[in-house]
């Protein structure tokens, strides 16, 4: 938007602006240049200057731009150019040093001014007086005479009295150009030898162009541009110094520079908010630096690709692109999901809205991108929290209930039994109720467990023994075509639990993975740690808090999971086993002990990649261990 401004600016000068590459071709040009050379812009754009002119005016041109390259300093040269429809016209042009921000010379940029009517002006006007006065008069631009040997101004138009605050004529034979300007110029040089350095151009080349700081007759200062154009009168030589007042268009530039620093300041630094240009194509032109950080791009790989390279949904992203460009509606607060550098998915909230160009047509949209994964993250481990705070309550309740309904099934059943004699049908069949009332005891266990309301007594343990226990059980009962690597650290430290929870913990965890893998090859890794979790990496998983933690990994190369199923693993009786092949009370027991111990859980999976999961226990410090030789809970009120 801003740029736009600037080109509106630019292309209401009257005079000619253009900017060229080192080769010399046109990179912008404004609409006094396209009437110049009578062609439209996109047809100059991409054009070289040595199309518009002979073979002797491309190698004036080229010899200037040269000097301004060499010295550093602006310069000056008129040419002839040559019109599309092959008319000839004069050009009055200046040209600078084009540098880009680091102060590498990229190009030049010039103003040009199309001098052939004021030539033809200044042959007629040796003809014609009358017609030089009515221009000079009613000329809006400031004209003054400069006539030697001093060059003192020797008359004014309206506009150059006006400009000045002058009363008339006579107030200008009092002053030469420089008593009418600041001690220095802007570039530092005084302005008296400056002026004359311009006189002398002027009168060597037939005309001088050049910015310069006059000062009115009240003191203020004001920038100007001024043409000095040398005129043969039949006597003398004198300088016409047409002079325009640009304090707007100064200020124009300044408020559009101010403006421009700030919307860049602010989005440069927008804390969480991506926010691109995209063209009606799809080119990405402008990323700021929020983008590396949320997605590990580097901005100078992003811009010139397509934005649908770093899309999700790729046909929401195009129709969303065509409401904005093609219909120039207004996108606000959609869910979008866009592609990290490492392949992971990230979820955002998009708003774009219409990019124009001068003339009012959509060039592109601007769009701004809110990073929600971590927050939808939490609001998922929240939600999931909760279920399984709720399903606990709920089978917590039922198993209390049924454990009841057990103690008069085992008590009666046993009491009978001893009644019948061994070896009889009644004394057999009453074994096998008892039997599956044991079963029925062992998953009413299961089942407080993970409700947190079967209590043990909990005492200052070290983990890695109970570790190394398991996978020794563990390696004797799964097929040899699974290996099995362990990294113990066996300085983990110690935790308060009791041996029964750790031990439940890496055998339902490891039996999981040996069941994920099942008559495929794979791996089962476990890793033993004491890890330090500060308060970023506490934040990306809702159980978890800053401190010191001994941290149990189980990975596997098995079948994984998306994450519908992940979602539900923890539940009580959820398993994809076939029927009959499980209970689907292994996590949730693992998820009920870890809950009760104040600890963590994360899993990671994705289908086919195989299942991690990070198991986090409170480490006790030195201090606490000292004194936590027995931890006991409330009694049990379990009959079973």
């Amino acid at each position: 938007m801003l740029d736009d401004k600037f080109s509106r600016i630019i292309d209401n000068m009257q005079e000619g602006y253009y900017e060229v590459d080192l080769k010399g071709n046109f990179t912008f040009v404004n609409k006094a240049v396209c009437k110049m050379l009578g062609m439209p812009k996109e047809k100059v754009i991409g054009s070289n200057y040595r199309e518009f002119g002979s073979k002797e005016t491309c190698q004036k041109v080229f010899k200037e731009f040269n000097k301004v390259y060499t010295t550093g300093e602006p310069g000056y040269i008129e040419y002839e150019a040559i019109r599309k429809d092959g008319a000839r016209f004069i050009v009055a042009n200046s040209t600078y040093l084009l540098k880009d921000d680091q102060g590498n010379i990229v190009g030049f940029y010039g103003l040009g001014l199309d001098i052939t009517r004021r030539k033809e002006a200044e042959e007629k006007l040796r003809e014609s007086e009358e017609k030089y006065r009515r221009l000079f008069e009613s000329s809006k631009d400031a004209i003054m005479i400069l006539e030697p040997p001093d060059w003192k101004f020797a008359k004014g138009n309206p506009a150059a009295l006006d400009m000045f605050r002058l009363k008339g004529d006579k107030d200008f034979s009092y002053f030469c150009p420089w008593e009418l300007s600041p001690e220095k110029q802007p570039d530092g040089r005084i302005s008296e030898e400056k002026a004359k350095e311009m006189i002398r151009t002027a009168l060597d080349k037939g005309s001088n162009f050049f910015e310069w700081v006059h000062l009115r007759d009240d003191g203020e200062e004001f920038p100007t541009t001024v043409l000095l154009t040398r005129v043969e009168m039949q006597d003398k030589t004198i300088l016409q110094a047409t002079i325009r007042d640009i304090t707007e268009q100064k200020n124009s530039e300044r408020k559009l520079k101010e403006s421009e620093n700030k919307f860049r300041s602010l989005v440069e630094n927008a804390p969480g908010l991506i926010v691109t240009t995209i063209s009606t194509d799809g080119i990405i032109t402008y990323v700021n630096p929020i983008w590396e950080n949320v997605l590990g791009y580097r901005r100078e790989t992003v811009i010139g690709k397509n934005f649908k390279d770093f899309v999700k949904d790729v046909d929401n992203y195009r129709n969303t692109l065509e409401k904005i460009c093609n219909e120039k509606k207004v996108i606000k607060d959609i869910t979008t999901t866009l592609i990290h550098k490492d392949g992971s998915e990230r979820l955002f909230i998009f708003s774009g809205t219409p990019e124009l160009n001068s003339k009012g047509r959509v060039k592109g949209a601007i769009g701004a991108f809110r990073d929600i994964t971590e927050q939808q993250r939490l609001q998922e481990q929240i939600h999931q929290s909760q279920k399984l705070e709720a399903l606990g309550t709920l089978a917590g309740g039922i198993a209390h209930d049924f454990n009841n309904m057990l103690a008069g099934i085992i008590g009666y059943t046993d009491l009978t039994r001893r009644i019948l004699p061994e070896g009889s049908k009644g004394h057999e069949n009453l074994s096998i109720v008892l039997k599956a009332a044991e079963r029925a005891k062992e998953l009413v266990q299961q089942i407080l467990t993970f409700s947190r309301q079967r209590d043990e007594e909990r005492y200052s343990i070290q983990v890695y023994p109970i570790v190394k226990e398991c996978l020794k059980l563990i390696r004797s009962a799964v097929p040899s075509s699974i290996k099995i690597t362990e990294n113990i650290d066996k300085d983990s430290g110690k935790v308060l639990a009791s041996p029964v929870e750790i031990h439940q913990l890496v055998m339902n965890l490891c039996t999981n993975a040996y069941q994920a893998i099942g008559e495929n090859q794979g791996v089962i890794d476990v890793t033993l740690s004491r890890v330090n979790v500060d308060k970023n990496q506490a934040s990306k998983l809702l159980q978890l808090h800053k401190g010191t933690y001994v941290k149990l990994t189980v990975r596997d190369t098995g079948c994984g999971m998306d994450n519908k199923i992940k979602t539900r693993i923890f539940d009580p009786f959820f398993t994809t086993k076939g029927r009959d092949k499980g209970t689907g009370m292994g996590l949730a027991t693992v998820h009920g002990i870890i809950s009760s111990m104040k600890g963590a859980i994360d899993v990671q999976s994705e289908p086919g990649k195989g299942t991690t999961f990070d198991v986090y226990i409170p480490a006790l410090s030195a201090d606490k261990d000292a004194s936590s030789n027995q931890v006991h809970t409330r009694p049990k009120s379990d009959f079973i």
